[in-house]
């Protein structure tokens, strides 16, 4: 999965139709919607969207047939395989009816086009999944583990210390958990508490 770094723009006119697309990185639903508010041209009737934030996704067609251009959008924001991003397309009608195939079709090329220019300006980086962890562990283990930590490219967020030991909260990457559970139960002979975190 994979990150936009920038914004892109593409304009196309398809009989007479004009259309301006607009794609970007967001981090959640509310700001795609700020970047629909942003992007979308007042004077403009057509203002399809589509946007996936991870394996969530939604589009709108916006008035226009239904098919032809949230689910084109998407089609194209998944072909690049992008985890964080939106793409808004204004569609000017120029009096010439395009026909269902020829419309999502250029809605298709007017989001792949934003998306290419997207990544010839700003480039893409890789999105990284990262899981939430509490560890529970004794004192005698502490700097031990913050150098697995380190190892496994992981964050620590918050550390505790009670009359028990040591607790912290972390996250890494989810392709290093079980590389990094199997070390920390090697080191802590098992004496170890490892709970995942819900975000």
């Amino acid at each position: 999965m994979n990150k936009l770094l920038g914004l892109g723009r593409f304009e196309q006119v398809v009989r007479k139709s004009r259309f301006i697309a607009v794609c970007g990185a967001i981090e959640d639903a509310q700001a795609a919607a700020e970047f629909v508010q942003t992007h979308g041209a007042n004077d403009c009737k057509h203002v399809c969207w589509a946007f996936r934030v991870g394996d969530q996704y939604r589009f709108d067609d916006a008035g226009e047939p239904s098919g032809t251009a949230g689910r084109p959008i998407l089609a194209s924001i998944d072909q690049f395989e992008l985890g964080f991003a939106i793409v808004v397309v204004n569609r000017y009608f120029g009096g010439v009816k395009l026909g269902t195939g020829r419309l999502a079709r250029a809605f298709s090329s007017s989001a792949t086009g934003a998306i290419e220019n997207a990544i010839e300006q700003s480039g893409l980086e890789p999105v990284v999944e990262m899981i939430g962890l509490d560890v529970s562990l004794g004192f005698e283990f502490e700097a031990a583990v913050h150098r697995l930590i380190h190892q496994h490219q992981g964050q620590q967020d918050a550390t505790e210390y009670d009359t028990e030991g040591v607790r912290l909260q972390l996250r890494l990457p989810n392709s290093h958990l079980d590389d990094f559970r199997t070390a920390l139960n090697e080191i802590t002979r098992g004496q170890i508490s490892i709970v995942p975190l819900n975000d």
